[in-house]
Protein backbone atom coordinates (compact mmCIF):
# COMPACT_ATOMS: atom_id res chain seq x y z
CA UNK A 1 0.00 0.00 0.00
CA UNK A 2 1.28 3.42 -1.25
CA UNK A 3 1.50 6.46 1.32
CA UNK A 4 0.55 10.18 0.17
CA UNK A 5 2.36 12.99 1.51
CA UNK A 6 0.19 15.02 3.14
CA UNK A 7 1.42 18.79 2.54
CA UNK A 8 0.79 21.76 4.03
CA UNK A 9 -1.28 23.46 0.46
CA UNK A 10 -3.20 19.79 1.12
CA UNK A 11 -4.19 20.74 4.72
CA UNK A 12 -4.45 24.81 4.22
CA UNK A 13 -6.01 24.49 0.85
CA UNK A 14 -3.82 26.37 -1.28
CA UNK A 15 -1.65 24.95 -4.27
CA UNK A 16 1.28 26.02 -3.43
CA UNK A 17 2.06 27.21 0.09
CA UNK A 18 5.73 28.37 0.81
CA UNK A 19 6.22 25.82 4.05
CA UNK A 20 6.15 22.64 1.38
CA UNK A 21 9.14 24.65 -0.13
CA UNK A 22 11.15 25.15 3.05
CA UNK A 23 10.44 28.50 4.09
CA UNK A 24 9.45 28.98 7.82
CA UNK A 25 9.75 32.04 10.36
CA UNK A 26 12.86 30.14 11.54
CA UNK A 27 14.86 29.73 8.40
CA UNK A 28 17.05 31.37 6.85
CA UNK A 29 16.61 34.43 4.54
CA UNK A 30 18.98 32.42 2.04
CA UNK A 31 16.42 28.96 2.65
CA UNK A 32 13.23 31.29 2.10
CA UNK A 33 14.60 33.50 -0.74
CA UNK A 34 14.74 29.55 -2.29
CA UNK A 35 11.56 28.33 -1.30
CA UNK A 36 9.94 31.74 -2.66
CA UNK A 37 11.29 30.99 -6.15
CA UNK A 38 10.61 27.79 -6.18
CA UNK A 39 6.61 27.87 -4.89
CA UNK A 40 6.49 30.78 -7.89
CA UNK A 41 8.48 28.37 -10.38
CA UNK A 42 5.64 25.28 -10.07
CA UNK A 43 3.14 27.84 -9.68
CA UNK A 44 3.50 29.35 -13.26
CA UNK A 45 2.95 25.81 -14.62
CA UNK A 46 -0.50 25.19 -14.14
CA UNK A 47 -0.90 28.67 -12.29
CA UNK A 48 -2.41 28.97 -9.01
CA UNK A 49 -1.85 31.19 -5.62
CA UNK A 50 1.47 31.11 -3.66
CA UNK A 51 0.03 31.29 -0.45
CA UNK A 52 2.40 32.92 2.95
CA UNK A 53 0.62 31.54 6.03
CA UNK A 54 1.38 33.61 8.80
CA UNK A 55 4.50 34.09 10.50
CA UNK A 56 7.69 36.55 9.81
CA UNK A 57 10.05 35.67 7.12
CA UNK A 58 13.41 36.68 6.07
CA UNK A 59 14.46 37.48 2.95
CA UNK A 60 17.41 39.59 1.26
CA UNK A 61 16.84 39.01 -2.52
CA UNK A 62 13.76 40.43 -4.74
CA UNK A 63 10.64 37.74 -4.79
CA UNK A 64 9.73 37.67 -8.42
CA UNK A 65 6.42 36.90 -9.90
CA UNK A 66 7.11 37.57 -13.93
CA UNK A 67 3.55 35.52 -14.75
CA UNK A 68 0.24 36.77 -15.07
CA UNK A 69 -1.20 33.51 -14.16
CA UNK A 70 0.82 33.15 -10.47
CA UNK A 71 -0.52 35.82 -7.17
CA UNK A 72 0.86 36.15 -3.41
CA UNK A 73 -2.08 35.64 -0.98
CA UNK A 74 -1.10 36.01 2.79
CA UNK A 75 -3.21 35.23 6.32
CA UNK A 76 -3.49 38.84 6.80
CA UNK A 77 -1.39 42.93 6.71
CA UNK A 78 -0.03 42.05 9.92
CA UNK A 79 0.31 38.63 10.33
CA UNK A 80 2.06 37.45 7.15
CA UNK A 81 4.87 39.42 7.15
CA UNK A 82 8.21 39.53 4.83
CA UNK A 83 11.27 40.84 6.72
CA UNK A 84 13.17 42.17 3.97
CA UNK A 85 16.54 42.87 4.37
CA UNK A 86 18.05 43.25 0.66
CA UNK A 87 19.28 46.07 -1.45
CA UNK A 88 16.73 46.44 -4.18
CA UNK A 89 12.98 45.68 -4.49
CA UNK A 90 11.39 43.04 -1.50
CA UNK A 91 8.46 41.85 -4.82
CA UNK A 92 8.61 42.79 -8.36
CA UNK A 93 5.36 42.24 -10.08
CA UNK A 94 5.53 41.85 -14.23
CA UNK A 95 7.21 41.21 -17.11
CA UNK A 96 7.18 43.98 -19.36
CA UNK A 97 4.81 42.17 -21.97
CA UNK A 98 1.56 43.90 -20.77
CA UNK A 99 0.45 41.08 -19.13
CA UNK A 100 -2.91 40.77 -17.22
CA UNK A 101 -1.68 40.00 -13.67
CA UNK A 102 -3.65 39.50 -10.85
CA UNK A 103 -4.52 39.92 -6.84
CA UNK A 104 -1.98 40.35 -4.27
CA UNK A 105 -3.51 40.40 -0.70
CA UNK A 106 -3.39 40.36 2.90
CA UNK A 107 0.61 40.43 3.89
CA UNK A 108 2.97 42.59 5.38
CA UNK A 109 6.20 44.07 3.85
CA UNK A 110 9.06 45.45 6.09
CA UNK A 111 11.66 47.14 4.67
CA UNK A 112 14.77 48.73 5.46
CA UNK A 113 16.90 52.20 4.85
CA UNK A 114 18.92 50.08 1.68
CA UNK A 115 15.50 48.74 0.09
CA UNK A 116 14.48 50.74 -2.87
CA UNK A 117 11.02 49.90 -3.07
CA UNK A 118 8.13 47.21 -1.26
CA UNK A 119 6.75 46.53 -4.60
CA UNK A 120 7.47 47.85 -7.86
CA UNK A 121 4.77 46.53 -10.42
CA UNK A 122 6.64 46.79 -14.14
CA UNK A 123 4.97 46.60 -17.60
CA UNK A 124 2.06 45.12 -16.68
CA UNK A 125 -1.74 46.40 -17.87
CA UNK A 126 -3.94 44.61 -15.01
CA UNK A 127 -3.06 44.00 -11.18
CA UNK A 128 -4.83 44.79 -7.92
CA UNK A 129 -3.01 45.43 -4.73
CA UNK A 130 -5.43 44.52 -1.86
CA UNK A 131 -4.77 44.91 1.74
CA UNK A 132 -0.98 44.83 2.08
CA UNK A 133 1.24 46.86 4.76
CA UNK A 134 4.45 48.70 3.15
CA UNK A 135 7.00 49.78 5.59
CA UNK A 136 10.76 51.14 5.66
CA UNK A 137 11.74 51.12 2.27
CA UNK A 138 13.69 54.59 2.86
CA UNK A 139 16.89 53.77 0.63
CA UNK A 140 19.02 56.92 -1.62
CA UNK A 141 16.94 58.96 -3.92
CA UNK A 142 16.64 57.25 -7.12
CA UNK A 143 16.01 59.48 -10.53
CA UNK A 144 12.73 58.84 -12.21
CA UNK A 145 13.44 60.84 -15.49
CA UNK A 146 11.30 63.10 -17.69
CA UNK A 147 10.56 66.58 -16.80
CA UNK A 148 9.28 65.89 -13.53
CA UNK A 149 10.68 64.30 -10.96
CA UNK A 150 9.96 61.39 -9.06
CA UNK A 151 11.38 59.01 -6.81
CA UNK A 152 11.70 56.09 -9.55
CA UNK A 153 12.59 53.87 -6.73
CA UNK A 154 12.79 54.38 -3.08
CA UNK A 155 9.19 53.92 -2.41
CA UNK A 156 6.43 51.68 -1.17
CA UNK A 157 5.31 50.83 -4.43
CA UNK A 158 6.68 51.52 -7.67
CA UNK A 159 4.36 51.37 -10.82
CA UNK A 160 6.77 52.00 -13.76
CA UNK A 161 4.96 51.53 -17.56
CA UNK A 162 7.86 53.21 -19.50
CA UNK A 163 7.49 50.06 -21.33
CA UNK A 164 4.56 49.50 -22.30
CA UNK A 165 4.16 50.70 -26.02
CA UNK A 166 1.41 49.92 -28.71
CA UNK A 167 -1.72 51.34 -27.13
CA UNK A 168 -2.14 49.25 -24.00
CA UNK A 169 -5.03 50.15 -21.26
CA UNK A 170 -4.04 49.90 -17.55
CA UNK A 171 -6.50 48.41 -15.20
CA UNK A 172 -4.45 48.97 -11.83
CA UNK A 173 -5.60 49.16 -8.52
CA UNK A 174 -4.33 49.99 -5.13
CA UNK A 175 -6.99 48.98 -2.45
CA UNK A 176 -6.90 48.71 1.69
CA UNK A 177 -3.12 49.04 1.59
CA UNK A 178 -0.88 50.80 4.72
CA UNK A 179 2.01 52.25 2.88
CA UNK A 180 3.80 54.14 5.33
CA UNK A 181 7.14 55.50 6.71
CA UNK A 182 9.08 55.17 3.05
CA UNK A 183 10.84 57.27 1.09
CA UNK A 184 7.83 57.74 -1.04
CA UNK A 185 4.45 56.38 -0.48
CA UNK A 186 3.00 55.63 -4.36
CA UNK A 187 5.15 56.18 -7.06
CA UNK A 188 3.65 56.42 -10.92
CA UNK A 189 6.23 56.73 -13.62
CA UNK A 190 5.91 56.43 -17.68
CA UNK A 191 3.58 56.98 -20.10
CA UNK A 192 -0.19 54.92 -20.55
CA UNK A 193 -2.01 56.85 -23.74
CA UNK A 194 -4.90 53.47 -23.67
CA UNK A 195 -8.29 54.90 -24.50
CA UNK A 196 -9.95 53.45 -21.12
CA UNK A 197 -6.96 53.43 -18.80
CA UNK A 198 -8.88 53.07 -15.50
CA UNK A 199 -6.01 53.81 -12.44
CA UNK A 200 -7.90 53.78 -8.79
CA UNK A 201 -6.27 54.30 -5.13
CA UNK A 202 -8.99 54.03 -2.68
CA UNK A 203 -8.96 53.31 1.12
CA UNK A 204 -5.19 53.26 1.53
CA UNK A 205 -3.45 54.67 4.46
CA UNK A 206 -0.72 57.11 3.18
CA UNK A 207 1.53 58.49 5.99
CA UNK A 208 4.90 59.52 7.06
CA UNK A 209 6.87 59.75 3.83
CA UNK A 210 10.37 61.29 4.50
CA UNK A 211 11.07 62.85 0.84
CA UNK A 212 9.67 63.08 -2.75
CA UNK A 213 6.17 62.70 -3.50
CA UNK A 214 3.77 60.66 -2.56
CA UNK A 215 1.98 59.59 -5.17
CA UNK A 216 3.27 60.81 -8.65
CA UNK A 217 1.38 60.08 -11.57
CA UNK A 218 2.46 60.80 -14.66
CA UNK A 219 0.14 58.96 -16.94
CA UNK A 220 -1.88 60.40 -19.58
CA UNK A 221 -5.09 58.56 -18.68
CA UNK A 222 -8.30 58.05 -18.34
CA UNK A 223 -9.89 58.05 -15.19
CA UNK A 224 -7.61 58.64 -12.24
CA UNK A 225 -9.33 57.97 -9.34
CA UNK A 226 -8.61 59.10 -5.69
CA UNK A 227 -10.83 58.12 -3.00
CA UNK A 228 -11.43 57.61 0.62
CA UNK A 229 -7.43 58.01 1.40
CA UNK A 230 -5.91 59.14 3.98
CA UNK A 231 -2.77 61.42 3.61
CA UNK A 232 -1.01 62.28 6.74
CA UNK A 233 2.28 63.11 7.84
CA UNK A 234 4.24 64.19 4.78
CA UNK A 235 7.88 64.86 6.19
CA UNK A 236 9.32 66.63 3.09
CA UNK A 237 8.81 69.78 0.95
CA UNK A 238 6.46 67.86 -1.61
CA UNK A 239 2.93 67.26 -2.29
CA UNK A 240 0.67 64.43 -0.67
CA UNK A 241 -0.50 64.30 -3.89
CA UNK A 242 1.19 65.30 -7.44
CA UNK A 243 -0.74 64.80 -10.62
CA UNK A 244 1.28 65.52 -13.65
CA UNK A 245 -0.85 65.19 -16.30
CA UNK A 246 -3.82 63.24 -17.19
CA UNK A 247 -7.78 63.86 -17.66
CA UNK A 248 -10.97 62.34 -15.97
CA UNK A 249 -9.64 62.85 -12.70
CA UNK A 250 -11.36 62.41 -9.39
CA UNK A 251 -10.37 63.09 -6.10
CA UNK A 252 -12.70 63.05 -3.28
CA UNK A 253 -13.72 61.65 0.23
CA UNK A 254 -9.92 62.20 1.20
CA UNK A 255 -8.37 63.54 4.37
CA UNK A 256 -5.03 65.44 4.19
CA UNK A 257 -3.24 66.25 7.29
CA UNK A 258 0.24 67.76 8.12
CA UNK A 259 1.92 68.15 4.98
CA UNK A 260 4.91 69.69 5.68
CA UNK A 261 5.85 72.77 3.60
CA UNK A 262 4.16 72.08 0.67
CA UNK A 263 0.61 71.90 -0.81
CA UNK A 264 -1.64 68.63 -0.17
CA UNK A 265 -2.29 68.25 -4.14
CA UNK A 266 -0.32 69.98 -6.78
CA UNK A 267 -1.54 70.05 -10.32
CA UNK A 268 1.10 70.01 -12.95
CA UNK A 269 4.58 71.20 -12.05
CA UNK A 270 5.81 74.50 -12.66
CA UNK A 271 8.86 72.99 -13.76
CA UNK A 272 7.01 72.01 -17.04
CA UNK A 273 4.09 74.84 -18.53
CA UNK A 274 3.29 71.89 -20.87
CA UNK A 275 1.80 69.63 -18.34
CA UNK A 276 -1.79 70.18 -18.56
CA UNK A 277 -5.03 68.61 -16.99
CA UNK A 278 -8.42 68.31 -17.56
CA UNK A 279 -12.09 67.14 -16.36
CA UNK A 280 -10.98 67.54 -12.79
CA UNK A 281 -13.32 67.00 -9.68
CA UNK A 282 -12.06 67.57 -6.73
CA UNK A 283 -14.79 67.25 -4.37
CA UNK A 284 -15.88 66.43 0.01
CA UNK A 285 -12.20 66.40 0.42
CA UNK A 286 -10.85 67.59 4.04
CA UNK A 287 -7.84 69.33 4.35
CA UNK A 288 -6.17 70.59 7.65
CA UNK A 289 -3.11 71.79 9.60
CA UNK A 290 -0.79 73.27 7.34
CA UNK A 291 2.91 73.23 8.40
CA UNK A 292 4.70 76.05 6.78
CA UNK A 293 2.82 76.21 3.68
CA UNK A 294 0.11 78.84 2.53
CA UNK A 295 -1.72 76.79 -0.21
CA UNK A 296 -3.56 73.39 0.17
CA UNK A 297 -3.83 73.12 -3.81
CA UNK A 298 -1.96 74.29 -6.42
CA UNK A 299 -2.67 74.36 -10.04
CA UNK A 300 -0.18 74.68 -13.07
CA UNK A 301 -0.22 74.01 -16.27
CA UNK A 302 -1.80 76.37 -19.63
CA UNK A 303 -4.68 74.02 -21.00
CA UNK A 304 -6.68 73.87 -17.10
CA UNK A 305 -10.08 73.10 -18.46
CA UNK A 306 -13.15 71.88 -16.76
CA UNK A 307 -12.29 71.94 -13.04
CA UNK A 308 -14.64 71.56 -10.22
CA UNK A 309 -13.78 72.32 -6.39
CA UNK A 310 -16.50 72.02 -4.42
CA UNK A 311 -17.56 70.31 -1.22
CA UNK A 312 -14.30 70.33 0.11
CA UNK A 313 -13.65 71.83 4.03
CA UNK A 314 -10.16 73.73 4.28
CA UNK A 315 -8.52 74.80 7.58
CA UNK A 316 -5.18 76.01 8.34
CA UNK A 317 -3.90 77.52 5.21
CA UNK A 318 -4.12 81.10 4.12
CA UNK A 319 -5.50 79.69 0.85
CA UNK A 320 -7.10 77.07 -0.55
CA UNK A 321 -6.33 77.66 -4.10
CA UNK A 322 -3.23 78.82 -5.84
CA UNK A 323 -4.26 79.48 -9.36
CA UNK A 324 -1.08 79.65 -11.54
CA UNK A 325 -2.16 79.01 -15.94
CA UNK A 326 -4.87 79.21 -18.03
CA UNK A 327 -8.40 77.95 -16.82
CA UNK A 328 -11.17 77.58 -19.01
CA UNK A 329 -14.84 76.29 -17.34
CA UNK A 330 -13.30 76.00 -13.80
CA UNK A 331 -15.94 76.06 -10.63
CA UNK A 332 -15.24 76.85 -7.34
CA UNK A 333 -18.34 76.57 -5.23
CA UNK A 334 -19.44 75.26 -1.86
CA UNK A 335 -16.67 75.05 -0.25
CA UNK A 336 -15.78 75.34 3.43
CA UNK A 337 -12.61 77.46 3.86
CA UNK A 338 -12.54 78.95 7.25
CA UNK A 339 -9.91 81.09 7.17
CA UNK A 340 -9.05 80.73 3.96
CA UNK A 341 -8.85 82.33 0.74
CA UNK A 342 -8.03 82.13 -2.92
CA UNK A 343 -4.87 83.35 -3.93
CA UNK A 344 -4.09 83.87 -8.12
CA UNK A 345 -0.66 84.04 -9.47
CA UNK A 346 -0.99 84.75 -12.87
CA UNK A 347 -3.74 83.02 -13.93
CA UNK A 348 -6.21 83.79 -17.12
CA UNK A 349 -9.56 82.39 -16.69
CA UNK A 350 -12.01 82.29 -19.29
CA UNK A 351 -16.15 81.53 -18.22
CA UNK A 352 -14.98 80.21 -14.68
CA UNK A 353 -17.25 80.43 -11.89
CA UNK A 354 -16.26 81.35 -7.93
CA UNK A 355 -18.59 80.36 -5.00
CA UNK A 356 -21.92 79.70 -5.30
CA UNK A 357 -23.86 82.69 -6.83
CA UNK A 358 -21.94 84.16 -8.94
CA UNK A 359 -22.03 83.04 -12.70
CA UNK A 360 -20.36 83.25 -16.49
CA UNK A 361 -17.90 85.46 -14.83
CA UNK A 362 -15.39 86.04 -17.54
CA UNK A 363 -11.39 87.04 -17.20
CA UNK A 364 -9.59 87.98 -20.15
CA UNK A 365 -7.41 88.93 -18.72
CA UNK A 366 -4.45 88.15 -16.63
CA UNK A 367 -5.39 88.93 -12.37
CA UNK A 368 -2.27 89.00 -10.28
CA UNK A 369 -1.68 90.41 -6.60
CA UNK A 370 -4.39 88.28 -5.16
CA UNK A 371 -7.92 87.69 -6.02
CA UNK A 372 -11.00 86.86 -4.09
CA UNK A 373 -14.69 86.39 -5.72
CA UNK A 374 -17.54 85.80 -3.74
CA UNK A 375 -20.88 87.50 -4.66
CA UNK A 376 -19.96 89.64 -7.19
CA UNK A 377 -17.19 91.25 -5.64
CA UNK A 378 -13.10 92.02 -5.65
CA UNK A 379 -10.88 92.59 -2.96
CA UNK A 380 -7.43 91.95 -1.50
CA UNK A 381 -6.84 88.88 -0.21
CA UNK A 382 -4.67 88.67 2.65
CA UNK A 383 -3.17 92.02 4.66
CA UNK A 384 -0.96 91.59 7.74
CA UNK A 385 0.07 94.66 9.99
CA UNK A 386 1.43 95.62 12.84
CA UNK A 387 -0.10 99.24 13.61
CA UNK A 388 -1.41 100.14 16.63
CA UNK A 389 -4.18 102.06 14.62
CA UNK A 390 -5.21 100.74 11.02
CA UNK A 391 -7.13 101.80 8.61
CA UNK A 392 -8.49 98.71 7.19
CA UNK A 393 -8.68 98.96 3.15
CA UNK A 394 -11.84 99.70 1.59
CA UNK A 395 -11.16 96.03 -0.76
CA UNK A 396 -9.40 93.95 2.18
CA UNK A 397 -11.39 90.42 3.00
CA UNK A 398 -8.35 89.14 5.43
CA UNK A 399 -6.61 91.07 7.72
CA UNK A 400 -3.80 89.25 10.19
CA UNK A 401 -2.33 91.58 12.91
CA UNK A 402 0.91 90.94 14.23
CA UNK A 403 1.92 94.15 16.18
CA UNK A 404 3.35 94.59 19.62
CA UNK A 405 0.61 96.05 21.64
CA UNK A 406 -3.13 96.70 21.45
CA UNK A 407 -4.49 98.28 18.14
CA UNK A 408 -7.72 99.88 16.94
CA UNK A 409 -9.12 99.01 13.64
CA UNK A 410 -11.12 101.34 11.35
CA UNK A 411 -13.52 99.22 9.49
CA UNK A 412 -14.95 99.79 6.35
CA UNK A 413 -18.49 100.02 5.44
CA UNK A 414 -20.23 97.11 6.58
CA UNK A 415 -21.82 96.28 2.92
CA UNK A 416 -24.64 94.13 3.22
CA UNK A 417 -23.30 90.65 3.04
CA UNK A 418 -19.71 91.17 2.53
CA UNK A 419 -17.31 89.19 4.59
CA UNK A 420 -13.78 90.23 7.26
CA UNK A 421 -11.58 87.67 8.82
CA UNK A 422 -9.34 89.37 11.46
CA UNK A 423 -6.73 87.16 12.84
CA UNK A 424 -4.90 88.41 15.77
CA UNK A 425 -1.34 86.70 16.08
CA UNK A 426 -0.41 88.54 19.33
CA UNK A 427 -1.66 88.40 22.81
CA UNK A 428 -2.94 91.87 22.56
CA UNK A 429 -6.31 93.23 22.29
CA UNK A 430 -8.11 94.66 18.94
CA UNK A 431 -10.83 97.23 19.17
CA UNK A 432 -12.98 98.89 16.78
CA UNK A 433 -12.88 102.56 16.19
CA UNK A 434 -16.50 102.66 15.99
CA UNK A 435 -19.37 100.91 17.97
CA UNK A 436 -20.31 98.69 14.79
CA UNK A 437 -19.45 95.63 15.57
CA UNK A 438 -22.20 92.58 16.70
CA UNK A 439 -20.94 90.45 19.11
CA UNK A 440 -21.95 86.46 18.15
CA UNK A 441 -24.29 86.40 20.74
CA UNK A 442 -26.26 88.93 19.51
CA UNK A 443 -27.02 92.20 21.38
CA UNK A 444 -26.15 95.56 21.28
CA UNK A 445 -23.07 97.04 18.59
CA UNK A 446 -19.85 97.70 20.65
CA UNK A 447 -16.02 98.76 19.85
CA UNK A 448 -14.66 94.76 20.87
CA UNK A 449 -13.04 93.06 18.23
CA UNK A 450 -11.15 90.32 19.07
CA UNK A 451 -9.41 89.16 22.71
CA UNK A 452 -5.30 89.23 23.41
CA UNK A 453 -5.23 85.58 22.83
CA UNK A 454 -2.42 84.69 19.75
CA UNK A 455 -4.41 83.02 17.40
CA UNK A 456 -8.18 84.12 17.92
CA UNK A 457 -9.72 84.96 14.98
CA UNK A 458 -13.03 86.42 13.71
CA UNK A 459 -15.41 86.21 10.80
CA UNK A 460 -17.44 89.46 10.23
CA UNK A 461 -20.29 89.95 7.80
CA UNK A 462 -22.20 93.13 7.37
CA UNK A 463 -25.69 93.86 7.50
CA UNK A 464 -25.96 97.35 5.98
CA UNK A 465 -25.14 98.99 8.99
CA UNK A 466 -23.17 97.24 11.34
CA UNK A 467 -20.39 94.12 11.37
CA UNK A 468 -22.18 90.53 12.89
CA UNK A 469 -19.51 88.19 14.00
CA UNK A 470 -20.71 85.07 12.67
CA UNK A 471 -18.01 83.05 14.06
CA UNK A 472 -14.74 83.08 16.21
CA UNK A 473 -12.19 81.29 18.23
Amino acid sequence: MSLTKVTNSMINGAKYNILDYGASPSATASQNNNAFASAISDAKITGGTVYIPAGTYDIDTSIIVDDSSVQLLGDGLDVSVLNFTGSSHAIVIGDNSGGAYGKFSQFKIVGTSTGLSGIRVTGVTNCLLDNIWITGFTGAFVGGGGTIPGSGGACGVWVNTRNLTGGFVLSLRIENCIIETNFTGVDFTGTASGATNDIRIIRNRIRDAKGGYQIYANITSVNWTFEENVFEAQWASNPALLIGKGNIISVSKNYFEAVTSAPCIRFGDSLDANINVSAVKVENNSFVTSIGYPHAIEWYGNNNNGLLVANNYFSGYTYALKLGGTYTGMVVENNNYLVTGISDFGGTYYKCRFEEGVTDVTFKTTIRGGMWLAQGGFGTTYATTSSTTYQVPVGACRIVYTGGGASVFTLPAATAGRELLITNQTANAITSASANVIPITGGSASTALLSGVSGAWALLVGDGSNWQIISQS
